[in-house]
């Protein structure tokens, strides 16, 4: 489905989510390979969002602990996220869920 939704970038997409899927133990990791990038919040609100981006792929999703619980402000702390519950995926601003629907 990916392929078919975003042709010529799929791949992009597929590498966004394998990099993170073999993250261990934390999204800090990741990060410091400098191939993921997270996004800066538009505002400093207490919200467990958060967006990585790969290209022109990118991850929105709600950042989790090793427990399950939220974690406030993910950007200031990668090392408490192993978890992430995906929100959306979009290529070039085009959004996966969207296209999906």
């Amino acid at each position: 489905m990916i392929e078919q939704t975003f042709p010529g970038v799929h791949q992009e997409v597929m590498m966004l989510i394998h990099l993170l899927r073999t993250t261990s133990p934390s999204l800090a990791e990741v990060l410091t390979w400098g191939i993921i990038g997270m996004l800066t919040p538009a505002t400093r609100s207490p919200s467990a969002a958060i967006a990585l981006a790969y290209r022109q792929a990118v991850l929105r999703a709600v950042a989790h602990d090793q427990d399950g619980a939220r974690v406030p402000f993910p950007h200031d702390q990668p090392g408490s996220v192993t978890h992430l519950e995906i929100v959306d995926l979009a290529v070039a601003g085009r959004s996966c869920l969207g296209a999906a629907g």
